[in-house]
């Protein structure tokens, strides 16, 4: 791509034209259509074509051909790149009759590398050209006499640097992040791509599909990477890998600064009848304004009606025929949010995960906050919050897709999902996730039931046992609000931090403190809580080397303590100590040990406990390691047991079995088996078993990937449907491709218990397809618990069958002890006049909860001039009642007399065919622009009721006066824009 940079200021006065020319020295094919930009402080307009600024970002100024150094040392150029090659030519220019040789990082050139003699341009020297001169990574010296040129060579990457570009909350600029791969010397590596993961939605597509996870290009290692636009300030998590390491990096997006603002008013009320006032007045009023205020950057939404949520393809529509998004900037379970963004604080009352840390708290709540930013953070929380309110829900994962709430008619987008990770051995806490709403999965509010794109399993890769905490409140609830507060004290930074913390949550107090050290390889952190009882747990972990690394878990809850983040009562530790003593030679350390309280009637004394200690020794002989040692068990079983260990390390395939046999005692005899197969560099497929002979057995079948399994919408994205809503409807979450277009992801696990006989086993497969003008998803799980297996198929398609026609469809189906159907088909069609989107729904059986049903709709609009006609039909059915199928069609049209006048008319009924019930609704209406975006409507409806919301019109049957108000952030200005409804 070639781009020209033209100053408007060396273009003649008056000029109306701008032209170009291009040569070549060869025949050319027809090129695409230029693109034409014109670019100032206050950003970019485009003129012609579409000019990408992230490829414009990267372009650097070509050399200029035949270009040399001053002086002796013609090439290479001083401080020029060389890539691809670690070798060069050097051109100097002499004496013929010199004898000096050129040096290289201090080393003379051997004279046998001399290729090329010719005289000088001028006749009076020679130039001598020597060849395959070989260089090393970073800044390499040239010298001649007394002159010295510098020649970078790009080494492996060592260290990325990210550098914000564009990082305004203005809605409309995308987040622009310039991303630099840089070698030890801190100069451009030669890195085709870095792999990323971003807590923002990416805009560009995967630059190569078949390779694992979101891959970025970078040219001469620099790329930039274009993220969604944001709406309100926030912190963007950015994550890049670097062989098997991951860098974290942060992103803050500030305020825009700019000034935006819109409302609406609508006020009608019936003219006579009998109904009170308070019947026949019906008012909608919603209002958005940002701006600027005291050095900081105000956010405020209103809505009379509640404000809106995040869609997540759950609306009556599954497709709209385009590929926008939807974003929503203040969402909470009052009519009105507000958010208020300075350099030194914020505050914000909104639906949030409230600015609270050191006490574990539920999930998001609608709550009053402030917090202060640098290095000593004060905040707090204030909310009233809802008698409905379901918290810290455990859900335990059955190896399906599906979770159920156990409670329907859940309220809008008031849910949290967090994925906690506890130690096996402990139960301390080793991680906790909030799931993203719409990305990795999708909650039917009707039957609180969730449909995850990637199921979770019993156990993680190690073995660590998973669980899913839900919290959301239930819609409408009589419940009065409770109130809850809380306020937090912390001091550090990203190295090091502690805080206090005190909540009041559902009339229960928290006292809490914690604290975390990072230095080096070394990270510490610990956490107590006081709640009638004590709760602390503690972490150490360090890696000094490659092969040396210590963790260490302990976890105390006593019988008493009811505060937030209760578990298990009693002791549980854990630790890991492994190093290498030699070249070959390895040691490793470990022990556990738990203790939990006695129970009334049960035979151990109370303070009885359970520990193990071992020590291995291992010897390494690339590919091969084998090791031996000793363990010793104490408490209820007790003992001394052998170890061994044997591995194997290869370029694909790694594997490692560890298995230790008692030799006194009554511990028992325990097998260790990993195995794992490496599909690509950054992704591997791993079978983990962990057998207690005798008593249990545990193992989990994985697809391990640095980052994750990043599951974006740009992967659906095509040009009649947006990438979010085919992501929320049918998306799965895959890892390793199969080939450009398809990607694949594989689990499994198994849980079994010897002495009881109980199983728990679970497996599940994911496809992936996207093409140019469709996209494809399939996945299945099986899962057999309490001898009875379950499976879970889901699946969906949308694809573009013209520039204008869109059609899209999924379902998910439940088999075995829990049946059941669920699935939608939709279409969107756009053109000029005309525009139709149609859907069709179907929730039975296991999947429709109570109340089973089917629903479908038909809408369509036709504009021609000033006549605008709008038609349409929704019909509902209840499974479990034959009788109840409604429908309502509707119609209306509405004629643009002038630029202050209209006319326009309405007629729609509700039919319930069992009962031969037919109720008719049809009117006439008149409007006048009184001032600009004041419109004044009067009409009278010769039949009305309430039925199905209709763009709020009054429906009810007589006359009636109707004031619509619209404002901007100009209202009251000469320049004021006129708006209609």
């Amino acid at each position: 791509m070639l781009y020209w940079t033209v100053p408007l200021r060396d273009l003649p006065a008056g000029a109306s034209e701008l032209s170009y020319q291009v040569t070549h020295t060869q025949a050319l094919a027809a090129l695409p259509d230029a693109a034409l930009s014109l670019r100032g402080d206050s950003g970019t307009l485009r003129l012609v074509g579409n000019l990408d600024p992230g490829d414009y970002g990267l372009a650097s100024a070509l050399p200029v051909d035949g270009a040399e150094n001053p002086g002796s040392v013609k090439l290479p150029l001083d401080g020029s790149q060389l890539r691809q090659t670690n070798q060069f030519t050097l051109v100097v220019e002499t004496d013929p009759a010199s004898t000096e040789l050129p040096r290289v990082n201090g080393v003379p050139v051997s004279a046998a590398q001399l290729g090329h003699v010719r005289p000088s341009a001028d006749g009076q020297r020679e130039r001598r050209s020597y060849y395959a001169l070989p260089v090393h990574p970073g800044k390499n010296l040239i010298e001649f006499g007394r002159e010295q040129v510098t020649l970078n060579y790009a080494g492996p990457t060592v260290r990325y640097e990210v550098t914000p570009l564009s990082a305004q909350a203005d809605g409309s600029t995308p987040v622009r992040v310039r991303i630099r791969a840089l070698d030890a010397a801190g100069l451009p590596a030669e890195q085709p791509t870095v792999t990323l993961r971003t807590s923002a939605e990416p805009l560009r597509p995967d630059a190569r599909p078949g390779e694992v996870g979101y891959q970025l290009e970078l040219h001469n290692g620099e790329g930039v990477l274009e993220l969604r636009p944001q709406i309100t300030p926030t912190a963007l998590r950015l994550e890049l890998l670097r062989d098997q390491q991951v860098s974290e990096f942060r992103v803050d997006v500030r305020p825009g600064g700019a000034a935006l603002g819109v409302g609406l008013v609508s006020a009608a009320v019936g003219l006579g009848g009998t109904l009170p006032l308070a019947q026949r007045l019906h008012v909608q009023a919603r209002a958005y304004y940002e701006g600027p205020l005291a050095g900081g950057q105000l956010y405020v939404a209103a809505d009379s009606a509640g404000l809106p949520r995040e869609d997540s393809g759950k609306a009556r529509g599954l497709t709209y025929g385009d590929s926008s998004s939807e974003a929503v900037p203040l969402r909470g379970s009052d009519p009105v949010a507000a958010l208020y963004e300075h350099p030194a604080f914020r505050v914000a009352y909104r639906d949030q995960e409230v600015p609270v840390n050191v006490v574990p708290l539920p999930g998001r709540m609608t709550a009053l906050s402030a917090s202060t930013k640098g290095n000593v953070r004060v905040s707090g929380f204030a909310a009233l919050l809802p008698g409905d309110l379901v918290q810290a829900q455990v859900l335990r994962p059955d190896g399906t897709r599906l979770l159920r709430l156990g409670q329907e008619d859940i309220a809008p987008a008031s849910e949290t999902l967090t994925v906690v990770t506890r130690d096996a051995q402990t139960g301390t806490e080793l991680g906790r996730r909030v799931l993203t709403r719409g990305v990795e999965y999708v909650l039917d509010e009707r039957t609180g039931i969730v449909s995850l794109a990637q199921p979770p399993d019993a156990t993680d890769a190690e073995l660590h046992r998973v669980e899913v905490l839900a919290s959301y409140r239930l819609s409408g609830a009589a419940a009065g609000r409770q109130p809850a507060y809380g306020a937090q004290v912390e001091v550090g930074d990203a190295q090091r931090r502690f805080g206090v913390a005190a909540v009041s949550l559902d009339g229960r107090g928290t006292i809490g403190a914690a604290g975390e050290l990072r230095r080096g390889g070394l990270q510490v952190s610990g956490r107590a809580l006081l709640s009638g009882g004590v709760q602390a747990e503690a972490a150490l972990d360090g890696h000094w080397r490659s092969s040396d690394a210590l963790s260490v878990r302990a976890h105390y809850q006593d019988e008493a303590y009811q505060g937030l983040g209760k578990g298990e009562a009693g002791l549980r530790a854990s630790g890991r100590y492994q190093v290498m003593l030699g070249e070959r030679l390895g040691a490793a350390l470990d022990a556990t040990y738990q203790r939990a309280p006695s129970k009334q009637g049960s035979d151990e004394q109370d303070g009885g406990g359970q520990g193990e200690v071992g020590a291995l020794l291992t010897y390494r002989a690339q590919p091969w390691t084998v090791g031996g040692g000793l363990r010793w068990g104490f408490g209820s079983r007790s003992g001394l047991s052998a170890a061994g260990q044997l591995g194997y390390e290869g370029k694909q395939v790694s594997l490692s079995v560890t298995h230790s046999q008692p030799l006194s005692g009554t511990v028992r005899p325990t097998s260790d088996f990993k195995v794992a197969y490496r599909l690509t560099p950054h992704a591997a497929l791993a079978l983990t078993d962990h057998y207690v002979w005798g008593d249990a057995h545990s193992a989990a079948l994985t697809l391990d990937t640095r980052l994750g399994n990043v599951n974006y919408a740009v992967a659906y994205e095509l040009p009649g449907a947006g990438g979010a809503g085919n992501r929320a409807r049918f998306g799965v979450s895959t890892s390793v491709p199969l080939g450009a277009r398809t990607t694949l992801g594989l689990r499994g696990s198994a849980l079994y218990d010897l002495q009881s006989g109980g199983s728990e086993l679970g497996a599940g497969a994911d496809l992936r397809w996207q093409g140019e003008r469709a996209v494809a998803t399939l996945g299945g799980d099986l899962a057999w618990r309490s001898g009875q297996l379950q499976a879970v198929v889901r699946g969906g398609v949308s694809g573009d069958l013209s520039e204008r026609l869109n059609v899209s469809a999924d379902a998910t189906a439940e088999l075995g002890a829990r049946q059941g159907l669920k699935f939608g088909v939709g279409y969107a069609y756009r053109s000029a006049g005309f525009s139709s989107l149609g859907y069709g729904r179907y929730a039975g059986g296991s999947l429709g909860g109570s109340r089973p049903e089917a629903s479908a709709g038909v809408s369509a609009e036709y504009r021609q001039g000033a006549l605008t006609v709008r038609g349409g039909v929704d019909a509902r059915a209840l499974l479990s009642d034959p009788g109840s199928l409604t429908y309502q069609p509707s119609l209306g049209l509405r004629a643009e007399l002038n630029a202050r006048f209209s006319v326009g008319g309405w007629a729609r009924a509700l039919v319930q065919p069992a009962s031969s019930q037919v109720l008719p609704g049809y009117g006439l209406e008149a409007g006048v622009q009184v001032l600009p975006g004041t419109w004044l409507s009067a009409g009278y409806n010769l039949a009305g009721f309430e039925g199905l919301p209709s763009a709020g019109l009054y429906t009810r049957p007589g006359a009636y006066l109707r004031l619509d108000v619209a404002l901007d952030e100009g209202a009251g200005k000469k320049t004021g824009k006129a708006h209609r409804r």
